[in-house]
């Protein structure tokens, strides 16, 4: 099937080349949207669940044992054998 147009003939064969293409330039900007898509839910999952995870290790978690001894000093012992003490700190 040959069809005469102001540019030239169009055939079928051209008609394969051309939409052949065109595939190949969409599946290309298909891959580059797909990767800017995966990064963007990953980072917003990712955020996310380290949001939800690290806000009940914050309420619960004192590891300087501030809101236990609010206000108080902890007394320091002056130890027998500074030498000894001084080994087992490391």
């Amino acid at each position: 099937m040959i069809l005469m147009v102001g540019f030239g003939q169009v055939t079928e064969v051209n008609i394969l080349r051309v939409l052949k293409t065109l595939w190949k330039h969409w599946v290309k900007l298909g891959e580059k949207l797909g990767t800017l898509q995966i990064i963007v839910f990953l980072s917003i999952a990712y955020w996310t669940i380290g949001l939800i995870s690290a806000i009940p290790v914050k309420l619960f978690s004192d590891p300087l044992t501030l809101k236990k001894n609010s206000g108080q000093w902890k007394t320091h012992h002056t130890p027998s054998d500074v030498l000894e003490y001084m080994r087992k700190q490391g």
